[in-house]
């Protein structure tokens, strides 16, 4: 399957120390000086579902761990184990990229976007 050059699947090689490892995450390349550098997708059907733009690599992998678990989909590859496994990776990946993310703001914009998602994701399975 082709995909654009800024998008990284699974296991890709790293280019920086930014670029996300975690299932469903997406380097994109920003367009503007503050722009969310970082897309969630997840496959749900035949469909794929974007859940959303993130500053942190982290908290996107944190919106399809929480995605997967709305859905109760069977997936065997979650990133976090524990609420205290994002937390630590977090805490590293803001550290490093001299980056604070208002956490309290992301939960409220993963939490709108996800029930939004989930619904239209939930209408196409009837």
């Amino acid at each position: 399957k082709a995909r654009a050059s800024d998008e990284l699947e699974f296991g890709d090689e790293p280019r920086n120390e930014t670029t996300p490892s975690w299932n469903g995450v997406y380097f994109v390349k920003e367009k503007k000086k503050y722009s969310a550098k970082y897309q969630e997708k997840i496959a749900h059907g035949e469909k794929a579902c974007r859940l959303g733009y993130y500053m942190l690599a982290s908290d996107a992998a944190l919106a399809h761990d929480e995605a997967l678990r709305l859905l109760k989909t069977s997936y065997p590859k979650i990133n976090f184990a524990t609420d205290q496994d994002h937390e630590n990776a977090r805490a590293v990946e803001s550290s490093r990229r001299k980056l604070d993310v208002d956490f309290d703001a992301v939960r409220k914009y993963m939490s709108s976007t996800l029930s939004h998602i989930i619904s239209k994701a939930r209408a196409s399975d009837e």
